[in-house]
């Protein structure tokens, strides 16, 4: 189900809105199509359901009893309206149509999308882990959430960073090869900004999960109410003068606050603290990274396409492609070259060292 959700229902969605922006279908075509895929993902769980023999239509009435009944519908409705509480794109989405049109919140959309990714690799980690916080807050063992909590943080924070960068890197390369890629290239700063605010919720989310199964799961409501009305108050402020860049700091500005306070929270009533040294380490690999790509952009990006770096985007379609290949392949594997080497993580080390060190050991031998 997972697969279906995270991995299916984007690659559906994708192939819609290729055909879409090829020309190929219609809108009225493409909502079918987009619908479609949902309903489609719908079927392939259900399926998938009846294939394991766990479903079932009948409601145990003897474990449902009236006690729990009433604590599942109580949690329930506390924990939706904590969710629509916190709809951040919803609130960015409005402000933007409100102050500048539709047109710029397409833009605004678009290059929030491409953030988006950064931390679509949570949505699973933080499904594997949540029932793991749970198990362990249930049986008071707070040094195994704590320990629980960094290492998802670490790990997190790493992949974002790392998807964060391999997109930022590639995203004029990107707008030059999208259709009408120039109109969405007025986004660059949105998808950064957007990023960085991804960053910062993917890699410290883990406390959301340990708050909301601890007894002060009640302190959810509060937080959210002042991320969404900071978000509300930045965008007033910020969209005025910046537009939509000002539209994705207020999103930035909000998760901060909202993360010190809850984190704060975390360290005070129930002593977790997510934060540990390789974070740093991760940091400053980042910082080196974004350097020595702007490094690129000056030097070999106007080598292989013919154009300076910030005119890349009217460069042809094969000069963009080999920039963007080379320099993915050249900073993908430096990047793991410096988290082996550096040791950020154990875990990580180990699938280094299985997939790529152990084969290459085994062809050096042959030879």
């Amino acid at each position: 189900p997972k697969m279906v959700r995270e991995v299916g229902i984007r690659l559906f969605t994708l192939i819609c809105y290729l055909l879409y922006g090829f020309d190929l279908i219609g809108i009225d075509s493409f909502m079918l199509l987009f619908c479609g895929s949902y309903a489609l993902a719908m079927l392939l769980n259900f399926f998938y359901l009846l294939h394991l023999g766990k479903i079932s239509f009948k409601i145990d009435w003897q474990w449902l009893t009236k006690d729990m009944l009433r604590d599942l519908l109580r949690y329930s409705l506390f924990m939706t309206v904590t969710v629509l509480a916190g709809n951040i794109p919803l609130i960015n989405s409005l402000f933007l149509s409100a102050k500048d049109g539709l047109a710029i919140t397409g833009v605004y959309t678009i290059a929030t999308y491409i953030a988006n990714i950064v931390e679509t690799p949570y949505r699973s980690l933080g499904a594997i882990t949540a029932p793991l916080i749970a198990e362990n807050v249930k049986n008071g063992d707070w040094g195994e959430v704590n320990r629980l909590g960094r290492q998802v943080s670490l790990h997190q924070l790493l992949v974002a960073c790392l998807i964060f960068f391999l997109i930022w890197t590639n995203l004029r390369d990107l707008f030059g090869i999208i259709p009408h890629g120039e109109d969405y290239a007025a986004g660059m700063m949105v998808v950064f900004i957007m990023g960085l605010a991804k960053i910062v919720n993917s890699s410290l989310s883990i406390s959301t999960h340990v708050l909301n199964f601890s007894r002060h799961y009640t302190v959810a409501l509060p937080c959210i109410a002042l991320l969404t009305l900071c978000a509300i108050l930045f965008n007033n402020w910020l969209i005025p003068y910046w537009g939509i860049n000002g539209a994705a700091a207020a999103t930035l500005l909000a998760y901060i606050l909202y993360y010190t306070v809850l984190l704060w929270f975390l360290r005070k009533k129930l002593k977790v603290s997510i934060f540990s040294r390789p974070q740093l380490t991760t940091l400053t690999l980042t910082a080196v990274l974004f350097l020595l790509s702007f490094a690129w952009d000056l030097t070999l990006t106007p080598l292989l396409t013919g154009e300076h770096y910030q005119e890349a985007v009217t460069a042809p379609l094969p000069r963009l492609l080999l920039d963007a290949t080379l320099r993915t392949a050249f900073f993908l594997s430096l990047s793991l070259i410096a988290v082996y080497k550096l040791n950020i993580s154990q875990p990580i080390n180990g699938i280094i060292e299985k997939y790529a060190i152990a084969p290459l050991k085994k062809i050096t031998k042959r030879k």
